[in-house]
């Protein structure tokens, strides 16, 4: 009988399994060319406010894949920012710590000794470390607490009795003060009382850290230093508001720290056609505030004094001055006051207040937008940012990582104000 050799069958076999390969080929270059043709017949047409955006901030906000929903969603949406001056518009930290020191003087004069001819390097780092931890007080500006701050530091310093003056040491040579000035300190206070040292054998300053983490929380130093530092055991505050009122009036370029603003910031928010409401704190602050924004594009916005008056001219840039309310309860009257189905974008430097006003979202919880639906209002969403520029490693990780806020940098501020569109959506 006739054998079929082996190698006869190898090209059946080989055209067996070429054929598949090649009707798959076949059919991927044919969807890949009806796609491409059906691709290159459509043309996108950006918004109108998207012509401003450089090509990089244009790719970027496409490669998110939110750009093609914000177009379709852009006439029926309201959306109202709310930014805090400080910290976002305006770098008003070291005006705070100068006008805390001062008002800490004024207010408690024994502390002059402590502050006046010395060396006051230490003071002014340590009090920049703790700037984030600073609250602001329902009626008061905002620098009352950086004045509590002051006299904790100065007279929690007495306590180290210059053993960590001199130290070469990464925390000692940034927040002690040098082997001088704390000499003459402990011997300023060994002369008023001699038992001093007796009575603070053993103790230690408080450490930046100790002092961040007890502010506001655990020990709750910032409530409890208004009943330890009364003036005629009354609340301070008015005391220290007094002396920073009298700062404010007198305040000129030459005599006080300016706050430098945020160009790149004051230029994108000028652009803005949503609603914009810049939060100044005080009332005190006013005049500061228009003076550093003289040169700046934000120049001319007007001023407001209450939510009713910032919202009730739909997409109206301004400021808003009212110390009546703590933010939270400015935010809860916005989403009250707002129109339906708005979104309100909160931009804050201060994560103490954004913790605070989670409980606006009541059970609901944002989720891949970055933003949820509120108890207030009708079908009023909010979205909670942190500012990242003037904040800390730390605090931009915490913002993150919680369900309730985002992080918010100036790319995603300027896509926010020419899409209306943030990261997160």
């Amino acid at each position: 009988a006739h054998r079929t050799s082996p190698f006869a069958q190898q090209p059946a076999a080989h055209i067996k399994l070429a054929v598949p390969v090649m009707i798959r080929y076949h059919v991927f270059f044919s969807f890949l060319i009806n796609f491409l043709t059906s691709v290159s017949s459509f043309t996108f047409v950006p918004p109108p406010s998207c012509h401003d955006l450089g090509a990089a901030t244009f790719l970027r906000t496409i490669r998110r894949g939110s750009l093609l929903q914000a177009v379709d969603n852009h006439d029926c949406e309201n959306i109202i920012i709310v930014a805090s001056i400080d910290g976002v518009v305006l770098d008003t930290r070291d005006m705070r710590i100068h006008q805390g020191i001062q008002a800490a003087v004024d207010t408690w004069p024994h502390l002059s000794d402590l502050v006046l001819g010395n060396d006051t390097s230490w003071i002014l780092n340590k009090m920049k470390a703790l700037s984030h931890c600073m609250r602001t007080h329902v009626g008061y500006s905002h620098s009352c607490d950086y004045a509590l701050l002051a006299r904790l530091l100065l007279e929690e310093q007495l306590l180290d009795e210059g053993r960590s003056s001199g130290q070469n040491g990464k925390y000692a040579s940034r927040f002690h003060p040098s082997i001088a000035s704390c000499e003459s300190n402990v011997a300023e206070k060994s002369n008023s009382n001699p038992n001093a040292s007796s009575s603070i054998n053993g103790s230690r300053p408080l450490t930046v850290g100790e002092i961040g983490v007890n502010w506001s929380d655990g020990a709750c130093l910032s409530e409890t230093l208004l009943l330890r530092y009364n003036v005629d055991k009354k609340n301070p505050l008015a005391a220290i508001q007094e002396s920073i009122q009298g700062q404010c009036n007198t305040h000129d370029e030459e005599s006080n720290i300016m706050p430098i603003p945020n160009d790149v910031v004051s230029q994108a928010l000028s652009k803005c056609t949503h609603g914009l409401i810049l939060r100044v704190g005080h009332a005190c602050d006013l005049q500061m505030i228009q003076s550093c924004l003289q040169n700046t594009p934000l120049q001319d916005i007007p001023v407001v004094s209450t939510v009713q008056e910032a919202i009730s001219i739909p997409n109206q840039t301004c400021l808003l001055v009212d110390d009546s309310l703590s933010d939270m309860q400015l935010y809860k009257q916005m989403l009250l006051s707002a129109p339906p189905q708005s979104t309100l974008h909160v931009i804050h430097n201060s994560w103490d207040s954004l913790r605070r006003a989670k409980v606006l979202f009541g059970d609901y919880i944002p989720r891949r937008h970055g933003k949820a639906k509120t108890v207030y209002g009708e079908n009023q969403q909010l979205s909670l940012h942190l500012w990242s520029d003037s904040t800390s490693i730390a605090l931009r990780n915490s913002a993150e990582m919680d369900p309730w806020t985002n992080l918010m940098t100036r790319q995603d501020l300027m896509d926010l104000i020419y899409t209306g569109v943030s990261a997160y959506e």
